[in-house]
This record gives C-alpha cells, sequence and structure tokens, in this order.
C-alpha cells in the first residue's frame, strides 16, 4: 500500500505538472485497487495458507494447459475455435484461456520454474503422487512449449540459471559444481534448439540486437526491415524514451502512455509505418519497464524496482519443505515479474497482483518464521 501510494502520488503531480489529470488516470488507479483488493480477500480466505493457494494455482495452471493441448488437437484437425497461428514442426501456437499465447506461456512460467526445482532438489515429497504428478507437469510443460513464446522461452532461460543457482550447480561447496558445464550445455542447446527451430523468435532476437547495436546510425528506412512483433516493442521503446525524456521525475501520469503514443508516433516514423504495422500496444508499451519509466519516470519505477529487490528472499539453500515452498514460490514470482518488465505492459493482467502477494507474502511469512 505505501508503495502503491508513492507511485500514485507521483502521477498525481505528473498531471499536475502536464494539466493532464484526465479520466486515464482515474481508469488506473480504480483498477489496481480492485484488482489488489479482490486478490487479497483470496489470501485473507485461505488464511494465508501459501502452500495451498500455490497448489491450486497449479491445478488451475493444469486445467489451463489441458485446454490449450485441446486446443492444438482441433486445430489440427481443422476445426479452428480461434484464430489459428502456425508455430514450428508443422504445430499450431496455443493461448488457451488466454488472450495471446505469450500471456498463456506468462501465467504457466511460476508453475514451470517450481516443477523444475522440484524434481532438481531433495524434496520429492512435493509430488505426493508420483504418477499423477508427472502427468499434470507433462501437460503443463507441452502447452508452454506449444505456446511458441519468445517471451515464454526467455523467462525459461532465466528459471534455469536460478534453480542452477538453488541446486548448487554453482556452488563451491557442493560436488554438484563438477556437473555444471553439462547442466549449462544442456541448458544452451535446449535454447539454442528453440530459438532456430521457431523462426519468429530467432528474427525478433536477431532484429533486437542489430537495432541496440546500430541505434544511433539507423535512419526511418531501417525500421522497414523488421517484422510487425520487433516493431511494435521498438516503437514503443523510442515512444516511452522521448515521454521520459519531457519528464524524467514523475513520468507523464499513470494511463497516459496512450495519449502520449498518439503525440509521438507519426512524429516519429510517419503515417505510411501505421499503415504497414499499425499502432501496436500503444496502450501498454509492450513492456512494463517502458510503461512504468513513460508514465512515472525514475520515481515510480524505482519504487517498483526497491519492492522487488527488498521482497526477494535472498537466500538459496532450504531448511525444510516450507521454506522450500517460500524460496521457490518467490523465486517463482521473481522470473515472472522479470519477464513482465520486459514484455508485458499491462499492470494487472494475467492475475499480476495474485503474484504480487505471494511474492510479498513469502518474504514477509517466511522472516517471521525465522524470527
Amino acid at each position: 500500500m505505501k508503495g502503491l501510494g508513492l507511485i500514485f502520488l507521483g502521477s498525481l503531480m505528473a498531471s499536475f505538472y502536464s494539466d493532464s489529470i484526465n479520466f486515464n488516470f482515474l481508469k488506473q488507479v480504480l483498477g489496481i485497487i480492485f484488482s489488489a483488493s479482490s486478490y487479497y480477500i483470496v489470501f485473507k480466505l485461505a488464511n494465508l495458507n501459501l502452500r495451498y493457494l500455490f497448489e491450486r494455482y497449479r491445478f488451475f495452471a493444469f486445467l489451463a494447459a489441458g485446454f490449450a493441448i485441446i486446443e492444438e488437437g482441433l486445430h489440427l484437425v481443422g476445426l479452428l475455435i480461434r484464430p489459428d497461428f502456425l508455430g514450428s514442426f508443422g504445430l499450431y501456437r496455443v493461448g488457451g484461456l488466454s488472450g495471446e499465447p505469450y500471456n498463456l506461456a506468462m501465467v504457466l512460467l511460476p508453475a514451470i520454474f517450481f516443477m523444475f526445482l522440484t524434481y532438481l532438489s531433495r524434496f520429492k515429497e512435493v509430488n505426493n503422487n508420483w504418477i499423477t504428478s508427472l502427468t499434470q507437469n507433462a501437460i503443463i510443460l507441452a502447452a508452454f512449449f506449444l505456446t511458441f513464446s519468445s517471451t515464454g522461452y526467455t523467462g525459461l532461460f532465466i528459471s534455469f540459471i536460478l534453480i542452477a543457482i538453488h541446486t548448487g550447480f554453482l556452488s563451491f561447496k557442493s560436488t554438484r559444481i563438477l556437473f555444471f558445464p553439462v547442466f549449462m550445455t544442456i541448458v544452451y542447446f535446449l535454447f539454442n534448439f528453440l530459438s532456430t527451430s521457431d523462426k519468429n523468435f530467432e528474427r525478433k532476437l536477431d532484429e533486437g540486437l542489430w537495432f541496440f547495436q546500430t541505434e544511433e546510425n539507423i535512419s526511418i528506412k531501417d525500421y522497414t526491415r523488421f517484422n510487425s512483433s520487433s516493431f511494435a516493442l521498438i516503437s514503443n521503446y523510442q515512444i516511452a524514451t522521448e515521454g521520459f525524456k519531457e519528464n524524467p521525475i514523475f513520468g507523464v501520469g499513470l494511463g497516459n502512455y496512450e495519449l502520449l503514443y498518439h503525440q509521438k508516433f507519426d512524429k516519429l516514423f510517419g503515417s505510411d509505418f501505421e499503415l504497414r504495422y499499425g499502432k501496436s500496444n500503444f496502450n501498454d508499451a509492450n513492456s512494463m519497464f517502458l510503461r512504468l519509466l513513460a508514465e512515472t519516470g525514475i520515481w515510480g519505477t524505482s519504487v517498483f524496482l526497491i519492492f522487488l529487490i527488498y521482497f526477494m528472499i535472498k537466500r538459496f539453500s532450504f531448511q525444510n519443505i516450507n521454506d522450500f515452498y517460500l524460496i521457490a514460490i518467490n523465486h517463482a514470482v521473481l522470473v515472472l515479474f522479470i519477464i513482465r518488465l520486459m514484455r508485458c505492459g499491462n499492470y494487472i493482467s494475467d492475475g499480476a497482483f495474485f503474484f504480487i502477494l505471494f511474492y510479498y507474502y513469502t518474504y514477509k511469512i517466511r522472516k517471521t518464521f525465522l524470527n
């Protein structure tokens, strides 16, 4: 509440400064308060039983993944229940109950992190019924890969790095460090396989690296070389940067990114690019970091990053099964929000505050337990 209060206050000051107090600001504030308080009620009804709540989340992740597998099967037999987009290997990208494939990949990511950490840790009792757990995890993993989401694959790569720390592959005190080269070789080949087999992922990666290497010398004509996904991210990066320059301390105010986008797009790119690509992610900047930077400036972005750093559990070893749950959930959510900062600019979508409350309470409960 203190963090949100500071962000709201900064945005209110930004709105007064730029004379842009409007319904967009109120809509964001009410939406955030409604979403946060609704999920808070869920946590209170569960009496802050985080293990129970996370197991319920994993079960619903399994149901959502199962629906996505059914969607894939229907696509393959020609029954289209939603627009079809080809992935790789003759398969289709699936979104399940989510708006887009990358949304599904994000909401499954904490379950994927928890699953791999469970199998590589000594707490095998997390999976009480081995066959049932293996089946559910296999379905979640299959649906995750069928999203063919570059966002999800990047999150998986970050997850493996954290898991390597958790399981002793990076500890000189553990004999597992001897297997670290093998572990990272497997991770590298998996990431390389995913990036090269998914042409969309490979192209976005290449175009993004090329843009940031040649940003100072890039011309307006060079933007025509990007595909629509790359242009969406790069154009929003340019527009968010312009908004940040205008008011670096407090930004343009919560909810005002859409106004900023429409003001800057034609000036930066011209109407031809609107016809070519459309105005993609004009309301969320395609990235939470970019949106925070443009709407809340250094003030709001710092508050959110301080929140992530402060409430991260700094310990990577577990004392018992309950400690395992608290640390594993905390770090799973951390990976999710690293990815949201990179890719998802919507403040409340995909259960954002559900996971924020997990992040907060895992830290607080573990601290209380240790005390």
